[in-house]
């Protein structure tokens, strides 16, 4: 499994708009 980073994490977050 490749490493998730942190800047991916928030991308999603805000694609879900937290």
């Amino acid at each position: 499994m490749h490493p998730i980073p942190s800047e991916s994490m928030t991308t999603i977050r805000r694609r879900l708009g937290y």
